[in-house]
């Protein structure tokens, strides 16, 4: 539904909002409503919408808090994986917890990612290079948007070579 707003603070711009039924319940699902700034980019935001709901996106998701959501990853997957490795996505669910807070899955960015991975550097005193704690959460991270490719989020805000992405060469710790 495409209708052109009069007031507020979207005025003169027109919003577009779909409204998907569930095949399986039959009941209406909430996706997010959007705005452009003509009727011809409004239509073509509506078929872009319902093309991303066919696919299989389900944008609404996104709404949910990260630090809660990979919570509930780690606790899915604890009876897949060894007591070590549980450990040590625990602690990356603790971490997110503190850094993320109430961060919605939706708004976790490249660019939060990779202020995350700076403070936890400096506030840690930690070391940055492959197989370091930094390494770790951030590989946890990556694997959990990994499985919200495409259904939730349409990229990974956590590129493939992070490290190198979001340290200088100067930052990594020389070896012994």
């Amino acid at each position: 539904m495409i209708k052109k707003m009069k007031t507020g603070k979207h005025a003169g711009q027109f919003q577009v909002r779909i409204q998907p039924i569930n095949k399986v319940t039959g009941k209406r699902e909430s996706w997010p409503v959007e705005y452009a700034k003509t009727r011809w980019a409004a239509t073509a935001l509506e078929r872009k919408m319902w093309a991303d709901y066919e696919d299989g996106m389900q944008l609404c998701d996104g709404n949910a808090i990260f630090a809660d959501e990979f919570q509930k990853y780690v606790n899915q997957r604890k009876n897949a994986i060894s007591p070590v490795t549980y450990r040590d996505w625990n602690n990356s669910a603790a971490e997110f917890k503190k850094y993320f807070k109430n961060t919605k899955i939706k708004d976790v960015t490249e660019r939060l990612v990779e202020q995350f991975a700076h403070d936890f550097v400096r506030k840690h005193k930690a070391t940055v290079g492959r197989a370091t704690v930094i390494d770790h959460r951030l590989t946890h991270m990556r694997s959990f948007f990994n499985e919200l490719v495409g259904k939730v989020v349409k990229e990974n805000p956590v590129p493939e070579q992070y490290l190198d992405k979001f340290f200088r060469k100067s930052d990594f710790s020389v070896g012994k």
